[in-house]
């Protein structure tokens, strides 16, 4: 799907995957389900735009549309940094769980996702909620 800006047109897809802090599986439930609306959300504020996204106990799988003006080490930043704080706020029985106020490891994985390969991620990221379940 091509998007318009003033000076581009383009799609700037990514396969992000980012693991809680020591891959402790906390993302479960009201967790989980609140984890993935904070980032609807963020990612909607943005305009940024999710085509898929997977909340596994112990880590998030997004196929994520940015602007090409936008670095990703920054949208992951600010991915992670906002559910952070709202996570720990709504739920803070978390800090008891993962030490030291870190909800999410300090790495991700991302990859650039070209038209090739979109259907293979897709289909990647659904399969994962099954083999963790």
């Amino acid at each position: 799907m091509l998007k318009r800006s003033r000076s581009a047109i383009y799609t700037t897809d990514y396969h992000l995957v980012f693991n809680t802090k020591y891959r402790r599986g906390v993302l479960q439930g009201g967790v989980a389900r609140r984890a993935r609306e904070i980032l609807e959300v963020v990612v909607a504020k943005r305009g940024w735009t999710i085509r898929e996204i997977r909340v596994i106990s112990d880590h998030v799988h997004m196929l994520i549309s940015i602007s090409p003006q936008e670095r990703i080490s920054d949208v992951v930043k600010h991915l992670k940094g906002t559910s952070s704080y709202y996570l720990f706020r709504e739920f803070p029985e978390l800090r008891t769980k993962l030490r030291k106020g870190h909800l999410w490891a300090p790495s991700y994985f991302v990859r650039a996702a070209g038209n090739v390969t979109m259907g293979t991620i897709r289909r990647y990221i659904k399969e994962q909620e099954k083999r963790h379940e």
